[in-house]
């Protein structure tokens, strides 16, 4: 954002202004803008966006915890796309930080799918936990808001054996095409053999 033609990034913080006289600035500035600008720029940062989501968002999701100072949402798998879609655009959320999943092999269901994003706008982390059944273990891919989520889907993909819905591009990508089974699954044998296969050309 500019102020009459200076970054505010640029502009010193109030209290080092105090003791300028006139022509310390290149062009005159409104004092009285600026601050307004200034705290609310402060404001913002300080703020944080969590309550907003608990509030606001509290359809799109199931329940809601504090981990170590980051807002943790457990939501269903239908309501990923519209829930992640309003973060980004409506709160800043625009870093997709990570996927991974969570095998629980005694718990129904089995797994939960794990999102962390970041708002630039509010300096704050979020983690989404999308539980996921055995027998369907399936969500919607982000490739459609993020387009990094490919690979990192392709990754969980082969590791736990979770599918993305709707991503162009599901191959192997630290395997090789013909591993058998998910080595991330707490129930994949650590003796097991796999088959050989041709190098890939």
């Amino acid at each position: 954002m500019r102020v009459g033609g200076v970054g505010l990034r640029k502009l010193a913080p109030l209290p080092l202004w105090e003791g300028l006289g006139e022509g310390a600035f290149p062009i005159p500035l409104d004092r009285a803008l600026i601050e307004n600008v200034y705290d609310n720029f402060l404001i913002k940062r300080a703020c944080m966006p969590y309550s907003t989501i608990q509030n606001e968002f509290n359809a799109l999701f199931e329940r809601s915890w504090d981990s170590f100072g980051m807002l943790v949402l457990e939501l269903r798998a239908e309501n990923l796309i519209p829930l992640v879609t309003r973060l980004k655009t409506e709160l800043g959320f625009t870093s997709f930080l990570d996927v991974t999943a969570v095998d629980y092999p005694s718990r129904e269901p089995r797994f939960d799918v794990v999102y962390h994003f970041y708002s630039v706008q509010y300096k704050k982390r979020l983690r989404l936990k999308v539980p996921v059944t055995e027998t369907d273990p399936t969500v919607a891919t982000l490739t459609g808001l993020f387009g990094s989520a490919n690979f990192m889907e392709r990754e969980v993909h082969e590791m736990y054996g979770i599918k993305f819905a709707g991503n162009p591009d599901l191959r192997p990508i630290l395997l090789y095409e013909g591993f058998v089974g998910h080595p991330l699954r707490k129930d994949y044998p650590i003796d097991r053999e796999q088959p050989l296969v041709d190098y890939r050309k």
